[in-house]
């Protein structure tokens, strides 16, 4: 009965998919209990989409209880996913990603799982152009998960400079300062894997799953290090003081090793005077050897 329903819905004129602005039905379809109403809605979308309580509409059904709507839904997405503008795309991904590492059913199925479709949008240089506005302006708290899948974007580097001297938010200057004084880009994959506390009692915790790739771009340190020194946070100058102590011997930066070290030692918190006593020592024991 259900099913002869849904095939009469879906055959419906005045109920077929157009997705615009403001598409209420299809909202009403896509977000319906019955699970045939939905995959019926998804089943006859096309893209583009320009509203986005439509996409968002749709990612939610990507970890729909019901495995023929999570097919169905990600199908409508790779028809959409190349027409559908990122100034339509990038608000709702700031907004799911954050919520989709409890999402328990997105990363299960057929590949590409909607957990890389979703990953993948975050590849495309325009979907990057309009993140990168935000993570430079914006003073949203969840950006740093944003910035931190952005990590997979080679296109990404040429702008960790600019990130790390100008955004907005004091951790993602500090992330985007790890990236160039590491030289690794590092993001989460989305999944989880159990680790050792201690095996003698039995411990284990749930840690998250982490890749990484070399940066594609040359850092030049010193400059790095004189903007992060500066910084008005003291996460910032933390993780500057971290570099200093890494690439004290980079010829580029032992002339000016004194002048960072003063000015960081203007920070009289004892984490950062505990780094400037430990670079003092290594400098001597160096200068020793």
């Amino acid at each position: 009965m259900f099913r002869l329903f849904t095939k009469i819905f879906a055959r419906q004129p005045h109920l077929r998919s157009t997705p615009t602005t403001g598409d209420a039905p299809l909202l009403a379809r896509l977000t319906h209990h019955s699970g045939y109403v939905r995959e019926a809605a998804l089943v006859r979308l096309n893209g583009p989409i320009n509203d986005p309580e439509t996409i968002r509409a749709v990612f939610l059904r990507l970890n729909d209880w019901v495995p023929q709507v999570r097919t169905a839904a990600i199908s409508a997405l790779l028809r959409c996913v190349e027409t559908t503008s990122a100034e339509v795309w990038a608000p709702i991904l700031k907004t799911l990603l954050p919520q989709m590492g409890n999402w328990k059913r997105w990363a299960k199925g057929p590949h590409p799982t909607t957990r890389d479709v979703a990953f993948d949008l975050l590849l495309r240089r325009d979907v990057l152009d309009v993140l990168l506005v935000d993570l430079l302006h914006s003073g949203e708290g969840k950006l740093g998960l944003v910035f931190a899948l952005l990590n997979r974007n080679v296109l990404l580097d040429a702008h960790l400079q600019e990130i790390a001297a100008q955004a907005a938010l004091p951790h993602i200057r500090g992330m985007a300062l790890t990236c160039l004084l590491t030289g690794e880009m590092r993001w989460p994959t989305g999944g989880t894997q159990m680790v050792w506390v201690d095996k003698s009692l039995g411990k284990r915790r749930l840690e998250r799953v982490y890749k990484t790739r070399p940066l594609s771009v040359d850092v030049p340190m010193l400059l790095v290090l004189e903007t992060a020194t500066s910084d008005k946070a003291r996460g910032v100058r933390l993780n500057a003081a971290d570099g200093l102590i890494a690439h004290r011997q980079n010829p580029e930066v032992i002339p000016r090793i004194p002048e960072l070290m003063a000015r960081l030692s203007n920070d009289l918190s004892p984490a950062m005077q505990g780094r400037m006593e430990f670079l003092e020592r290594k400098l001597a024991e160096e200068a020793q050897t």
